[in-house]
């Protein structure tokens, strides 16, 4: 905040068994009350220059993470693969809205001149995330969260939360 910096880089150690679902205390409060962005970089991870994969629920806080997905994939001249997942709980309704947050995304960076595909699956959002990542090849992973923290975030979870503490790539977390 004294900085006013734009975006807080964070590393992430490797972790074994059930550890490896959850991050770190330091970085879980981090994520959750830094004001700006902030990128997690496991161990080992290099440099992106393949392909962003941007995970959009429809939100405001998708919506700024495809801004920030738009503008690294500028500089860095990468194709983006936007993601919207389903959960099987969700009614067709909500499933519909899925399909129109994605579609809404994809179009917006196509006409930013980027080259861009979609994807709308249903299944576990964290696992879809990864997979997907792992398909594509990306090496970025962005995506919005909400900020979660203390017991909100036990009670609710945190999507952005398990990709982070899982994901062999680095994920930024864009922040409002």
């Amino acid at each position: 905040d004294e900085n006013t910096a734009d975006v807080i880089v964070m590393g992430r150690r490797g972790k074994r068994g059930l550890m490896k679902r959850m991050i770190g205390d330091a970085t879980s409060r981090v994520v959750g009350t830094a004001r700006c962005s902030v990128l997690v970089v496991p161990e080992g991870a290099d440099m992106w220059h393949k392909r962003i994969l941007l995970a959009t629920d429809g939100s405001r806080f998708s919506d700024a993470a495809a801004v920030a997905a738009a503008k690294i994939a500028e500089k860095c001249q990468i194709p983006v693969t936007v993601i919207s997942t389903i959960r099987e709980s969700f009614t067709e309704e909500r499933a519909a809205q899925a399909d129109e947050a994605a579609t809404r995304v994809h179009d917006h960076l196509v006409g930013r001149g980027l080259d861009v595909d979609k994807a709308v699956l249903r299944g576990d959002p964290d696992k879809l995330i990864l997979e997907m990542a792992a398909t594509r090849e990306a090496d970025l992973i962005v995506m919005g969260t909400h900020g979660r923290t203390g017991w909100q975030r036990v009670v609710v979870g945190s999507v952005a939360e398990s990709v982070i503490g899982t994901s062999p790539l680095p994920v930024l977390a864009v922040k409002l």
